[in-house]
C-alpha cells in the first residue's frame, strides 16, 4: 500500500497545478513535439512494446531549449507578397511525467507538459506564448497484444486536453485530441533493441479565430522509430530517435513552415542508481516544419518507485526428514540450503560459462560433492536481467540452467538434479542499472536433504 500512497500524494502534486495554464497565440497540442514517455523505459519520446511492472510507477521531469521552433503566420489584411521575418527564438519547456504498472502488461501514464521561459525577436508576426504554465493535459495507457522470441507488438492509446487559449492552429475553445499508435519491437541482439511507431491523431479543432488568416489544423498521422544501444563498456545506453507527422488535409495555412513535422534525435540514458536514471541529448528538425527547431537541448530524470516483485510469504517451516524422505519434491517446497551463483557469467546470448566462470562453479560444486551426505535432489534456476524479450530470456535462462545441470551431473552422479529457467520474471534488483542487471543474471542452486 505504500507505492498507492506516494502515487496519491504526486497525484494530489500534479492536479494542485492544472489551474496554471499557459495563454498563446499560435503554440499548442499541435505543436508539441517533443513528449518524453512517462514509463521512461528504453527511448525518450518513442514508445517500446516493454511496460511497468505491477505496482511499480515512475516519475520524470524533463526539460529542454529549442531555438527557432516558434512559427511565423500572416494575421488578416497583411499583403500576400509579404515576406516572412527570419526567426531568432528561444523557447525553454518542461514535462511532468507519472506511469503506473497495472499487470505485466499494461501501464498507465500522466504527461504535463508546460512552458517555462521563452525569448523572442523580432516579435513582429511571430506566434508566441503570452504567459508560461502547462499546456495540456495528456494521459495515456498502453497494452502488450503480442510477444516472440525476439520482437513483440503492443497498442497506445492517450487522450489530449488542451489548455491553449487564442491559437489560430487549433482554433477557439478546441476538443480533446484522442491518439491511437501501434508499437513494434525488435531485439536485433542483446542489448540492441530497435522500434516502430506508427499511429493516427483526431483532432476536435474549434472554430477559426477571426484575427488570423489560419486555419485550424486537421487530423494527424503520426510515425517514429528508434535504434538504443547499450555500452557495457561505457555502462550508458545510446538513443537515436526520428519522429514527425503528416497532416492529412493538405490545405496551406498562412505560416512561414511546412505543415509535416520531422526531428531527429541522439541522446544518452545513464543509470546513477538502481531508481535513478538521467537523460541528455539534442535533435534538430529535419526540415522547417512545424515546431520542428533549427536546434533542442534537453535533460531528463526518471525515478523508479514500488516494489520490484510482490513481497515474499512467509514459508513454512520445513517437514520433518521422514516425511520428506517420503514425499515428491516440488519447486514450492522450501529448500535445505539455496547457493546464489551471481559470479557466472556465460558467453553473449550463449549457454555456455566463460572459462573464468567455470573454474569458480567448479568450487561450488565440489563443495556440494563434498557434504553431500542426505542430499536428497538439486533444482537450478536460471535468471536473466530485462534485456531481450520476456520469451526470449525464458529460453535462454533454461538453457542456461540446463548448462549448470550438465556440470553438477558429471560432479553428483545419481543424485537428481532439475533445471528450471524462470526468464526474467524473478528480479531481485533494478533492471534500470547495469549493477542491477548483473545481479539478475543469475544461477541459484536450491538443495534438498
Amino acid at each position: 500500500m505504500k507505492t498507492f500512497s506516494v502515487l496519491k500524494t504526486a497525484t494530489t502534486f500534479y492536479l494542485l497545478f492544472f489551474a496554471w495554464t499557459a495563454s498563446a497565440n499560435v503554440v499548442g497540442t499541435h505543436l508539441q513535439n517533443f513528449n518524453p514517455t512517462t514509463n521512461g523505459l528504453d527511448f525518450v519520446t518513442v514508445q517500446s512494446t516493454k511496460t511497468l511492472p505491477a505496482g511499480e510507477f515512475n516519475l520524470g521531469v524533463f526539460t529542454n531549449y529549442a531555438f527557432n521552433s516558434l512559427p511565423f503566420y500572416k494575421a488578416a489584411g497583411v499583403p500576400s507578397s509579404h515576406n516572412f521575418s527570419e526567426p531568432n527564438d528561444k523557447l525553454l519547456s518542461a514535462d511532468f511525467n507519472l506511469g503506473l504498472g497495472i499487470s505485466d502488461a499494461w501501464d498507465v501514464g500522466l504527461s504535463l507538459p508546460m512552458v517555462l521561459d521563452q525569448t523572442i525577436d523580432p516579435t513582429a508576426q511571430l506566434g508566441s506564448y503570452s504567459d508560461t504554465g502547462f499546456t495540456e493535459i495528456r494521459i495515456n495507457s498502453k497494452y502488450r497484444l503480442h510477444q516472440q522470441d525476439n520482437w513483440a507488438l503492443a497498442v497506445v492509446g492517450s487522450v489530449n486536453f488542451d489548455r491553449i487559449k487564442n491559437s489560430p492552429f487549433t482554433g477557439n475553445d478546441p476538443g480533446p485530441s484522442w491518439n491511437v499508435e501501434a508499437v513494434f519491437d525488435y531485439v536485433i541482439r542483446p542489448g540492441l533493441l530497435w522500434a516502430v511507431n506508427l499511429g493516427y491523431r483526431l483532432h476536435d479543432s474549434g472554430t477559426a479565430i477571426p484575427d488570423s488568416d489560419v486555419i485550424p489544423l486537421s487530423d494527424q498521422i503520426l510515425y517514429s522509430s528508434a535504434l538504443s544501444y547499450f555500452d557495457e563498456r561505457w555502462q550508458t545506453t545510446w538513443i537515436a530517435e526520428l519522429f514527425g507527422s503528416i497532416y492529412t488535409d493538405s490545405t496551406s495555412v498562412a505560416t512561414n513552415r511546412e505543415l509535416h513535422n520531422l526531428e531527429i534525435l541522439a541522446g544518452a540514458k545513464h543509470a546513477f542508481t538502481d531508481r535513478l536514471t538521467g537523460h541528455a541529448g539534442i535533435t534538430t528538425g529535419v526540415y522547417n516544419g512545424l515546431a520542428s527547431p533549427d536546434f533542442r537541448i534537453y535533460l531528463g530524470v526518471n525515478w523508479r518507485l514500488g516494489p520490484v516483485q510482490p513481497l515474499p510469504v512467509a514459508a513454512a517451516p520445513p517437514p520433518a526428514m521422514e516425511t520428506i524422505t517420503e514425499t515428491i519434491i516440488t519447486e514450492e517446497m522450501p529448500p535445505s540450503e539455496v547457493i546464489v551463483l551471481s559470479s557466472i557469467n556465460f558467453d553473449t546470448s550463449s549457454d555456455e560459462m566463460t572459462p573464468t566462470s567455470r573454474r569458480e562453479f567448479q568450487a561450488t560444486a565440489d563443495r556440494i560433492k563434498n557434504h553431500s551426505q542426505a542430499l536428497k535432489k538439486i533444482i537450478v534456476e536460471g535468471h536473466t536481467d530485462g534485456r531481450g524479450t520476456e520469451a526470449y530470456n525464458l529460453a535462454l535462462s533454461q538453457r542456461r540452467a540446463d548448462s549448470v545441470v550438465r556440470v553438477l551431473k558429471s560432479e553428483l552422479g545419481t543424485v537428481a538434479i532439475q533445471g528450471i529457467g524462470k526468464g526474467e520474471s524473478r528480479p531481485i534488483a533494478s533492471n534500470d542499472t547495469v549493477a542491477g542487471m548483473a545481479k539478475n543474471r543469475r544461477v541459484e542452486l536450491k538443495i534438498y536433504r
